[in-house]
């Protein structure tokens, strides 16, 4: 039996649910490796799911590993006949989420900080929104912070917390209440306001007597199931490169934090934990530097899907916009991967299955590519020399003695011949409700 497979995948739960069979995934490779990166399978039909009390002869539902008490689950996320709530959610962020205005929506379910100020005033601070309440904390690394939300008030009065207190702000989840809803016209000025049964966040402030680390969720909405998926930002590891390109601090906090990160040469990605890939962007392929164990490790994704609201993805391109879909970095980023592959070749001559990648790297590189292959040779990349003395997790000499579990890293880990054939760490998008 695949050892990787047998040590990091629930293998008993695959075969109970009829997923897995001597050893080998029952899908399609598009959902098995999505499986295997610890991201979330398109919808699959589960057969005669078994359990205390109950039994259900088929059911369509997307599939995932997650960690419970530090074991990997299978993870089933049904179709639902109605949209399901968020507990973190207002409705009007749920709404924007539905409707595509909103990739995702950050919400804070605990935060720390000392009361700076707190009053009421249009959300944000823009005269267009409604009226809202919210305070501001002073954090432990110098900066500030206004949170938002109508139930503040009641919560601090309540709290008999003052500025100047340290204290401890905790989301409760949303409860059913009525507000003045503004009512807009078409070129979005208050006209009226009406009386609308909204949800509402629900704020806990209690006294801090020491400061701990925030908790945030980022929340996206999944057509496919009518729910909305959640993950923990503090729990992503960036990409230390995405072709190419290395990430400034800020740019990985934005990524991780499900923001539209845009590389020097254009490129825009977001982090996606409802998308097979977990991730988006308005290019076609990327491949990202991965930083496991000291060693750099290679990704290529392809077939990404197009960011929300955004115009000239690659799925719209026409024939001569094309080219657009695919940058320089990208190309020089493949040819980095192909010299690893070669370099691996060579060590190992009897592997088929480095010269079946080292196809599908060349593959796409010519798809990506309207260069002769003469000007593909000449492309700059790095030196073949630099690359054979960085330590690498997918060299079968390095880093054996790994943990089997999954680590709550970015959402794509890399995956190469060894995946196959070694235990090495598993990433996850920490994914929840």
């Amino acid at each position: 039996m695949n050892t990787v497979l047998e040590n990091q995948l629930p293998v008993q739960e695959l075969e109970k649910i009829g997923l897995m069979k001597d050893g080998q995934l029952l899908m399609d490779n598009s959902n098995a490796t999505a499986l295997k990166r610890g991201n979330v399978t398109d919808l699959l039909e589960i057969k005669d799911i078994r359990g205390n009390g109950y039994g259900i002869e088929a059911l369509n539902a997307r599939v995932s590993i997650v960690q419970e008490e530090g074991e990997n689950k299978v993870r089933l996320d049904p179709v639902y006949k109605e949209i399901q709530d968020h507990p973190l959610l207002e409705t009007e962020e749920k709404d924007k989420l539905v409707n595509g205005q909103q990739a995702n929506i950050k919400k804070t379910a605990s935060i720390y900080g000392t009361i700076v100020s707190h009053g009421k005033d249009h959300f944000q601070f823009d005269p267009k929104e409604s009226s809202s309440y919210y305070i501001e904390l002073a954090k432990k690394d110098g900066t500030s912070k206004h949170i938002w939300g109508v139930d503040l008030d009641r919560a601090l009065a309540q709290s008999g917390q003052k500025i100047g207190d340290k204290v401890q702000l905790n989301n409760l989840g949303n409860k059913l209440v009525e507000v003045d809803a503004p009512i807009k016209n078409e070129v979005g000025e208050i006209t009226s306001w009406e009386k609308k049964m909204v949800n509402r966040n629900t704020w806990e402030v209690v006294e801090a007597r020491e400061f701990k680390k925030d908790k945030d969720a980022v929340i996206e909405y999944d057509p496919q199931t009518k729910q909305f998926m959640s993950y923990d930002p503090a729990k992503i590891k960036s990409p230390e490169k995405i072709n190419g390109e290395t990430l400034t601090e800020e740019k990985k906090r934005k990524l991780k934090e499900g923001e539209v990160v845009t590389l020097e040469d254009g490129t825009e990605i977001q982090l996606s934990t409802s998308d097979k890939n977990g991730i988006r962007s308005n290019r076609a392929g990327l491949v990202l530097s991965i930083l496991i164990d000291g060693g750099i490790s290679y990704l290529l994704i392809t077939g990404i899907k197009s960011l929300l609201n955004r115009v000239n993805q690659p799925q719209q391109l026409n024939t001569k916009e094309k080219e657009q879909a695919y940058s320089k970095g990208y190309l020089q980023a493949l040819k980095e991967v192909e010299i690893q592959l070669e370099r691996k070749q060579a060590k190992f001559p009897n592997d088929k299955s480095i010269s079946a990648e080292i196809s599908i790297v060349k593959g796409e590189f010519s798809k990506a590519s309207n260069m002769s292959h003469s000007e593909l040779n000449a492309l700059s990349v790095k030196d073949a020399d630099d690359i054979k003395n960085e330590k690498s997790v997918n060299d079968p000499d390095h880093g054996k003695e790994k943990d089997s579990g999954y680590d709550k890293d970015f959402p794509d880990v890399v995956k190469d011949r060894n995946e196959d054939k070694q235990n090495d760490e598993k990433q996850s998008t920490g994914r929840g409700r």
